[in-house]
């Protein structure tokens, strides 16, 4: 019968609390030193959409933001507002907001608007089923392209299977939903003078 060294037992459990603890330094450096990149992508992704939405600004856009908490989409949270300005003079407005009504949850949307229209949206991030939810992308589909133009009071603010105006894509109803109702919402909460 083998007697149990607890010498070697406890020499395994410290390197492995040894290997533990220099794996988590190495991730957690890691994830240090990509944060700022990490940022710096999120705002080069930002300023992208934000050309793609409206052209002619010459103003910082960024640093002429500015942040407002509303309930927005049955959800408190806080709008991004970019002001678009030649000279002194904003001729539009962007939001950046979200809703959690995805299939796959969270969706942050940026939907640039003036006197009350849609001037266009993007989808910023998302996590909806690749090669199906992802349609809202601009670059899988022109879908989101329906937007450009409409005021709240010109369509029925759902897809054509539930009833209004928009279409959607064959098996997926949730997502869609989720991005129309959230502009929808937009507009509603710009009408009350609520952003």
């Amino acid at each position: 019968m083998n007697k149990l060294n607890y010498r070697e037992i406890f020499k395994i459990a410290i390197s492995g609390v040894v290997f533990t603890l220099i794996f988590i330094s190495v991730v957690v450096f890691v994830a240090d030193i990509s944060k700022d990149k990490i940022v710096e992508n999120e705002r080069l992704v930002l300023i992208n959409e934000l050309n793609q939405l409206v052209v002619g600004f010459d103003n910082d856009i960024l640093k002429d933001s500015k942040t407002k908490k509303v309930v927005l989409n049955g959800l408190e949270q806080n709008v991004i507002i970019y002001s678009a300005k030649r000279g002194d003079k904003a001729f539009a407005r962007l939001f950046k907001y979200k809703t959690l009504k995805g299939y796959s949850g969270e969706i942050v949307i940026l939907t640039a608007v003036d006197n009350n229209k849609v001037i266009g949206t993007r989808i910023l991030k998302h996590k909806e089923t690749p090669g199906l939810g992802d349609k809202i992308e601009i670059k899988k589909s022109k879908w989101i392209l329906a937007f450009d133009g409409v005021k709240l009071t010109d369509k029925v603010w759902k897809v054509q299977k539930r009833g209004g105006d928009f279409d959607s894509w064959s098996g997926a109803t949730i997502t869609p939903s989720a991005v129309i109702g959230a502009v929808a919402g937009l507009l509603q909460a710009i009408e009350n003078n609520d952003l």
